[in-house]
This record gives structure tokens, sequence and C-alpha cells, in this order.
């Protein structure tokens, strides 16, 4: 009978545990994702970039749907863009917007002050007429890419600025927060590499 309580209990205290419970972040932890936004923005800043440093911020799981290689090859991409190169400005946490805790792994959105540039590089074979053209095509086009953010040409640039959601992750066998993109009714995706009790979390969110 003992024994039959004792593996009671412990079936309980493991159904318990695996439990998605609410949490609430502390100024620390705030100060932390903070300092994890900054040290990123210093790496992805730098001339010459680490880009094994910079994809280790990504939360690992994201590896097992895309390679940590597949990532770094997208993000050459994108830096290494032949119209126009672009820097990031500002990355910088304004509050959390609902925090939860998943098997001693912590999951939290946080709305953050974000701001990057494209700035056009010069083109022989183009007149000067014809780059007017189309960076104002492509201002307008990002307009309506970028709904959430304020989308402004200036000269020869195109500036972004706007709140935007990543979801911050802390899990104790890591030690450090790592992090997520935000997409909001996407379960499906979260589900191919999250825990399924969180990915329907997020899901709902």
């Amino acid at each position: 009978m003992k024994h039959l309580i004792a593996l009671f209990l412990l079936t309980l205290s493991l159904i318990v545990s695996a439990q998605v419970k609410d949490v609430t972040l502390t100024k620390t932890q705030l100060e932390e994702i903070n300092t994890t936004f900054e040290n990123y923005l210093s790496n992805i800043q730098a001339s010459e970039k680490d880009w094994d440093k910079i994809t280790s911020y990504t939360y690992a799981p994201l590896f097992e749907l895309f390679t940590k290689k597949d990532i770094e090859l997208k993000l050459k991409q994108a830096f290494n863009n032949p119209i126009y190169f672009t820097t990031f400005d500002k990355m910088e946490v304004i509050k959390e917007n609902g925090s939860f805790s998943f098997n001693e792994v912590v999951y939290s959105k946080i709305i953050y002050d974000n701001q990057f540039t494209f700035h056009f590089k010069e083109d022989k074979d183009q007149t000067v007429e014809e780059k007017d053209l189309y960076i104002n095509f492509l201002t307008e086009t990002f307009k309506n890419q970028f709904k959430n953010m304020e989308v402004v040409r200036e000269g020869d640039t195109i500036l972004f600025s706007g709140e935007k959601t990543i979801i911050a992750v802390f899990d104790s066998e890591i030690g450090s927060w790592k992090m997520l993109e935000y997409l909001e009714n996407s379960k499906t995706y979260y589900n191919m590499f999250l825990p399924k009790e969180v990915a329907e979390y997020l899901g709902k969110s």
C-alpha cells in the first residue's frame, strides 16, 4: 500500500511539474533580457560578423526544424543584399507581455523597440531618376509589408521603426536567455519543435 501511495505521489508531482504555469518576470530577468538584446545588437552591428555567435542567441530546438547552417545562410543573404545593406539601430525592451513556464523552462513574450535602416547602394547602370522611382516603389511596398511599423524614406535610405514582439526563452540547463521569432496563431509551426503544451499556449495567443 505504501508503495502505491509513493508511486501515486510521484506520478502526481510529475504531472504538476509538467503543467504550463503563468509567471511574472522579475526586474532582474527583464534586465537580463535587455542585456541579451544589447549583446545581440552589438554582434549584428559588427563589421566583421561572427555568424556562429549571432546564431547562438537562437533557442536551440529551432535547429531541429532548420539547421544552424541554414539560418546562417539566410542571415548572410539578408546582409549581403546586392541592392542595399542593412543597419540595425535599436533593440530595446519596452515591456513583458505574458510569460509562462513549462518543465522549468520560462517563455516570455517581450515587446521591444525595433529600429533598422536600409541603405541603397550605388548602381552605375541606374540613372538618378530610376533610383529615385525604385526607392519610392520599395518604400510603399515596405509600408504594406510592415504595417505595424513606421516606414520613412530619407534620401537613399528607408528607415523602419516600431514595436515588435519576440519570445525570450530561459532554460536553466542552458543558463542564459535565447530568442525565438513570435508568430501569431502559429500553433502548428511551434508544434514542430516545441512541446505540444507550449505550442498550444503560444498558438492561442
